[in-house]
């Protein structure tokens, strides 16, 4: 087995939990298996199991009723230890892999920690991670429920970066949130199989494809708000429908449009709506491409703009897609971006969450100048997060 592992959703798809069946009572074997839970926590629990090297040992802090510790056996060749003092909603018998204890002890051998909690308040994980760190522990946690409460945002956040990596795999794990903890010192590694996953993500027009309605949206009242930086050759990352994508040929200095997106049933409503391209001022184009990879040259973008787009990328991605706005854009042209702020907006296709503080230094990261960063209260629909940031010039070298 290798010491990197490579996330792939189909592939924890596959996982097939029936073979556990047997350690599960009866009465809760549906819920086991069949609902949500079983399709996407447990399942990812028994894939991280089976790419860990034979021999491995796993700690479950004994939340989730044992569940997690049955689908962490599906390895048959690594050691299971739950701290619990009862096996709950067992039969009589469990797998032969599968060890209860009482206390945590020393854990300087453990390759992986699930810590799923009942309650989930960010408080008791504090504790037991803290603990785990005092017995010795250094590989990876899995934390489970990290969009679950405030409380459980606020540990995940305010987990220290210096020793630990963290992973949102939210995308292949629960709905609440599932996060890994990957402490520096630790073999493992892990990665995304690929990007496509975003295209079943994100599989869905957006309502009112109409450039006339989009009007009245905030998103056309920011793009008029900021116009003085839309010109030249204009770029919308994320355009879905197009419907503001194609409200740029109003501002009268762009003399090009490009809108990109991975959504192919998007675009075809997005040239529908374009006709005849010979009857637009400008020329407009819209491209299907992933928004990590744009299908652009270096610093061929007058203006770039991206509305309530990167909500919709997991976080371990954002920066690849900061990156390519800034290597598309001229030295000194502008990125305009509005989102929702924080957790204004529940979608359940909403990944990240960023505040003024964490969109900035996403930004400053990547090479941006700020101009203007704000939680936006200006318009019908409340609490944006919109911002406008520039690419520097570089000094002239005499």
């Amino acid at each position: 087995m290798s010491d990197h592992i490579t996330l792939s959703k189909r592939a924890i798809d596959q996982c097939s939990l029936e073979g556990l069946l047997q350690f599960v009572s009866w009465s809760e074997s549906a819920r086991f298996f069949d609902q949500p839970a079983g399709r996407e926590h447990y399942r990812l629990l028994a894939f991280l199991a089976s790419r860990l090297p034979a021999g491995s040992r796993i700690i479950d802090t004994g939340g989730s009723q044992s569940f997690n510790s049955i689908a962490l056996t599906y390895n048959p060749s690594v050691h299971v230890h739950v701290i619990t003092k009862e096996l709950k909603k067992t039969t009589a018998f469990r797998p032969p892999n599968l060890h209860s204890i009482s206390n945590l002890g020393s854990l300087a051998d453990f390759s992986l920690m699930v810590l799923d909690l009942d309650g989930h308040d960010g408080i008791e994980e504090r504790r037991v991670l803290d603990a785990a760190c005092r017995a010795g522990f250094c590989g990876v946690v899995l934390v489970h429920g990290i969009r679950l409460s405030q409380g459980m945002h606020s540990f995940w956040e305010g987990v220290p970066t210096g020793s630990w990596s963290k992973m949102d795999v939210t995308r292949c794990g629960h709905w609440s949130g599932t996060g890994l903890l990957i402490q520096k010192s630790s073999p493992l590694s892990f990665s995304f199989s690929d990007t496509d996953e975003y295209a079943d993500k994100e599989n869905y027009v957006t309502v009112a494809p109409s450039p006339e309605a989009w009007k009245q949206h905030p998103n056309y009242l920011i793009m008029r708000h900021y116009s003085t930086y839309i010109r030249g050759a204009s770029y919308d990352i994320g355009c879905n429908h197009g419907a503001c994508t194609l409200l740029l040929e109003e501002f009268p200095e762009v003399t090009r449009i490009v809108g990109i997106d991975l959504n192919a049933e998007a675009l075809a409503v997005a040239r529908d709506i374009r006709g005849d391209p010979s009857s637009h001022r400008v020329p407009i184009e819209f491209m299907q491409a992933n928004i990590m990879t744009l299908p652009m040259r270096d610093e061929t973008a007058d203006f770039v703009m991206s509305l309530h787009t990167l909500e919709h990328i997991y976080p371990h991605d954002a920066e690849a897609v900061v990156a390519e706005i800034f290597r598309v854009l001229k030295p000194g042209a502008h990125f305009l971006i509005s989102i929702p702020h924080d957790h204004a907006f529940p979608d359940p296709c909403h990944v990240a969450f960023y505040k003024v503080p964490s969109l900035t230094t996403l930004m400053k990261g990547a090479g941006f100048q700020v101009i203007e960063c704000l939680h936006d209260m200006r318009w019908h629909e409340k609490d944006l997060l919109t911002g406008v940031f520039r690419k520097p010039v570089a000094p002239k070298i005499l």
